[in-house]
Formats: C-alpha cells, sequence, structure tokens
C-alpha cells in the first residue's frame, strides 16, 4: 500500500511542479514592456481622407478667373516614436500638394498622432503626470522664393480623444472670393516676400485657399 501510495503521488508531484514554470513564465510575459500604438480615428473627422486618396488635383482660381492646379501626391507610413520615457507607433497621413514639375511642396497636409504630459499633481515629493495622445491635423505652406523653410504659416487642429483644443482662428462661415465656405481654420497672417501669407482649410475639402507671395488670394474651385 505505501508504494502504491508513493507511485499515486509522482503524478501530483509533475503536475504541480508544471503549474509553477506556468506561473513563472507568465510573471515573465507581463513582465515585458507595453507596445503603444497610437490612431488617428477621431481627428479623421476633420479631414477628407476619401477625397484626397481618389484625388490627383486641386483646381484653384483667383478672382480674376486665374488658376494654380497642385497635383496631391500622398506619403503614408508607420512612424516610430517616443516621449518621456514612452515608445509607441503611430500611422502618420502625409499629402504634399505640388505645381507640375516642381519638386518642392506649397503646401502640406499632415495628420498624425503624438503622445503629450499635463501636470496631474506636484508636490514636495514628486510629480506626476498623465500621457494624453493629441491627434492631430497640420496645414503647413512653404515660401515659393525659399523652399527650402517650411512651418513659414499654418493651421493645426488638434484633438483629445473627441474634444476639439481651442481655436483662435476659427471661423463657423467664411467668403473667400464670394465663394461660401462652413467651418473655417485659418492661419495667422505674416506678410513676407518668401512666403504664402495665409491659408484656409476646412473638413468638407481639405485646403480651400491661400495668398500667395504675391498676396493673391486662390480658392478651391474643383478637384479632379
Amino acid at each position: 500500500m505505501k508504494k502504491l501510495s508513493k507511485i499515486l503521488l509522482i503524478p501530483v508531484a509533475i503536475i504541480a511542479i508544471m503549474a509553477i514554470v506556468r506561473c513563472d513564465k507568465d510573471d515573465v510575459t507581463s513582465q515585458e514592456p507595453q507596445q503603444y500604438h497610437l490612431t488617428i480615428d477621431n481627428i479623421l473627422e476633420e479631414f477628407p481622407k476619401d477625397l484626397y486618396e481618389n484625388s490627383s488635383r486641386i483646381v484653384f482660381k483667383n478672382e480674376t478667373g486665374g488658376t494654380r492646379v497642385l497635383s496631391i501626391l500622398p506619403e503614408h507610413a508607420l512612424q516610430n516614436k517616443s516621449y518621456g520615457g514612452r515608445d509607441y507607433t503611430v500611422d502618420a497621413l502625409n499629402y504634399r500638394l505640388v505645381e507640375e514639375n516642381d519638386d518642392s511642396y506649397i503646401i502640406q497636409v499632415t495628420v498624425r498622432a503624438q503622445y503629450r504630459y499635463e501636470f496631474a499633481d506636484i508636490n514636495s515629493n514628486h510629480i506626476e503626470y498623465n500621457f494624453n495622445p493629441i491627434e492631430s491635423i497640420d496645414v503647413t505652406i512653404a515660401g515659393l522664393t525659399s523652399p527650402g523653410i517650411d512651418n513659414i504659416n499654418f493651421v493645426r487642429i488638434s484633438r483629445i480623444g473627441t474634444e476639439v483644443l481651442t481655436i483662435d482662428n476659427f471661423s463657423e462661415e467664411l467668403a473667400l472670393n464670394g465663394k461660401e465656405f462652413n467651418g473655417v481654420y485659418y492661419s495667422w497672417v505674416f506678410p513676407s516676400s518668401t512666403a504664402f501669407s495665409s491659408i484656409y482649410y476646412n473638413p468638407e475639402f481639405g485646403v480651400i485657399g491661400f495668398q500667395d507671395e504675391n498676396d493673391v488670394l486662390y480658392v478651391f474651385d474643383s478637384i479632379e
């Protein structure tokens, strides 16, 4: 009987050892660094992605009927980023609007997300802060005579979740060369001999207007 008891205890011991090994394995897995990936789902509500993906050119006209035709060049990529000690990835959308036979962009639209943090609590012992994933659309317009200079003029639309951050340069309705647009974001005006002086954007059509280096206003006419 004693020999039989010893034989019966062998499977029990094996099962116990396997359970310990499994627990150790689970502990190791749980200690692996968490992978973060930010999405741009919310901010896409402010961007006409289908329009830009399924079109090749945008036609702009000035008040005398003169046109400037900008080709849409998409550039999409998975980006690796780091902020505040946190590594993450994000699917970024980038569109360059260029004139024919000119590689330098006139307008660039970038849809992306990134981490930023805000202080949650500060005391004598430590600082606590919260990470916030901020999704944004940056519309940048560059200078014609200095194509290497960017971020001269830009519009930025940002969201934390579904909340749109405060934008000073926003108009519910705006007429550009007599054409009415709704929900228009626009840049500060910085007149310069090397830069376009302003840019206009709305979620329905994307870039709807810009003033060139001669302060001539070109307005969205059609998309091809």
